[in-house]
């Protein structure tokens, strides 16, 4: 996820320590049946830090990464959530 080519980090990419604590969190949530909104909004699982920050379109993306490499067993969930959103 550090070597992503998102608009977000153009000026700096976070350190990958700050990046990594996502994916697993991401993965629990949707283990637990909550979807890429809900992580983002009111489950406090958006990609943000104390001097970096993450625009929207890139969170999505972001998300799909880590589901992709930590969980794939959500892709298809987070994939088709994020079309009918029109993330996607």
């Amino acid at each position: 996820m550090d070597k992503a080519q998102l608009e977000s980090y153009a000026t700096g990419i976070p350190a990958f320590q700050d990046l990594e604590v996502f994916p697993p969190r991401w993965c629990k949530a949707l283990d637990d049946g909550h979807s890429v909104e809900w992580m983002l909004g009111d489950g406090g699982l958006y990609p943000i830090g104390q001097d970096w920050g993450t625009k929207k379109p890139d969170a999505y993306q972001l998300v799909l990464m880590g589901v992709q490499a930590y969980c794939p067993k959500h892709e298809t969930a987070v994939k088709d959530e994020l079309r009918a959103s029109g993330a996607y």
